[in-house]
């Protein structure tokens, strides 16, 4: 697996050449929004074929034979081939997997070097009256502080939008989690399960200025508790 060669280095997506749509991004007067939202659905489409194929490998036989599995061996207790599995076509989807997961770490990256473009982009802030009903400029020890991932997609009426969250805030504290929080990221889903339809307050910096809220996980009609997706900053 090690091995694969990234559809993503070599410009291709879902069997499609990227030089084959036209000129650059820059050359077709592509905004930074415009490439972040094709990234993202990019992104989007990358995690549901990933998705899709580990579910299948996972899944036992139309006889209820053993799943395949995505890293089980495909060679019996004797030392044959399994004959209850298409060998051929789980090589196959295994490989599509870790290419899907080789693109899916660069697309990432992409996302999260786009997102800080955007963010540069975004007009300045001239004063808390602009800002959501809820959020307020803050000027604590968070001012200084590193953020640990970055807002990258908002979906309308959910959570994250109600509390006035905005694509490219800085993600800076998640109740207690902060930058300093060991794998930070992937605790906020375990603060998120722990305080459905109670408060959480959470600190972003949005153009330099740190803006605090309140953010109240609950089921709301669309994916998650949040409604708001999260990539993580690398920290140099």
């Amino acid at each position: 697996l090690d091995s694969t060669v990234s559809s993503y280095e070599k410009g291709e997506f879902f069997g499609s050449k990227r030089k084959e749509k036209g000129e650059s991004d820059e050359k077709k007067g592509m905004t930074s929004r415009e490439k972040l939202n094709r990234l993202v659905a990019q992104r989007d489409a990358l995690e549901l074929e990933a998705e899709a194929i580990a579910s299948e490998l996972k899944s036992p036989g139309p006889n209820n034979e053993p799943p395949a599995g995505i890293k089980t061996s495909l060679i019996d207790g004797e030392g044959f081939p399994r004959g209850d599995i298409d060998i051929v076509n789980v090589k196959d989807k295994r490989q599509r997997l870790a290419t899907i997961n080789t693109d899916h770490k660069l697309l990432m990256k992409e996302i999260e070097n786009t997102l800080h473009l955007v963010h540069s982009e975004m007009p300045l802030i001239e004063s808390t009256s602009k800002l959501n009903i809820g959020a307020t400029e803050r000027k604590d020890n968070y001012e200084t502080a590193n953020a640990f991932a970055i807002i990258d997609e908002i979906l309308d009426t959910s959570p994250a939008s109600e509390a006035g969250l905005k694509n490219g805030d800085e993600l800076l504290a998640f109740g207690k989690v902060n930058a300093q929080t060991l794998d930070a990221l992937n605790a906020v889903p375990s603060v998120v399960k722990d305080n459905v339809n109670k408060r959480i307050p959470l600190s972003v910096k949005r153009q330099g200025i740190v803006v605090s809220v309140y953010i109240t996980p609950k089921p709301w009609g669309g994916r998650g508790l949040l409604g708001c997706h999260l990539t993580p900053i690398t920290q140099m």
